[in-house]
């Protein structure tokens, strides 16, 4: 694990070495279960939050087909309209609506969280099909507070485990008490 960060809606990941990432947050298809430990990531990008906005009202937008790309210089993260279609925004840059392959978003985009960034977790198809929402891509909210490993980060690795470290307040999930003060084992 290279750090451990925290979003805006109290979210908190754990980023690999790897650029993959575990989040501890409720799961974004089943709101108020609580937040569980989701499955890691097959990559993880950051980009400005605002940024990160414009993208994810585009890939979801289920009017278009499109694709969460790379640019060429691998600088920027792109929308690519995958389908022609017609234009959804009161942009000038298409008027008569767009082309398959033409870029419809683009933000700088980081390998590394930082205060500031969103990150956008790829688990599956980068693709959005007319009348899909792109269900392998869950964009994060804004990141309030990175904690590098070490130091005052509260993660010890080798001593606790990924849900613990995620766990900003160490809280036990229940279990049972081995020796209580009286009587025998007892449940919490």
């Amino acid at each position: 694990m290279h750090s451990v960060f925290e979003g805006a809606r109290g979210s908190l990941y754990a980023h690999h070495n790897a650029g993959k990432t575990t989040a501890y947050r409720e799961p974004s298809d089943m709101p108020g279960t609580g937040k569980k430990l989701q499955d890691p990531s097959a990559r993880t990008l950051y980009v400005p939050s605002d940024g990160a906005e414009d993208l994810m009202r585009t890939f979801k937008n289920k009017n278009i087909a499109t694709e969460l790309v790379p640019s060429k210089d691998g600088k920027q993260l792109q929308v690519r309209a995958t389908e022609p279609g017609k234009n959804y925004w009161t942009s000038k840059d298409y008027p008569n609506g767009f082309k398959a392959g033409d870029i419809l978003t683009s933000v700088p985009v980081s390998g590394k969280p930082a205060v500031g960034m969103a990150p956008i977790e790829l688990f599956g198809s980068n693709k959005s099909p007319i009348g899909s929402k792109g269900s392998g891509v869950h964009f994060g909210s804004e990141i309030m507070r990175v904690l590098p490993l070490g130091g005052n980060s509260g993660y010890r690795p080798g001593v606790d485990n990924l849900q613990h470290s995620l766990n900003p307040l160490k809280l036990a999930k229940g279990g049972m008490i081995v020796k209580p003060l009286i009587g025998n084992n007892k449940l919490i």
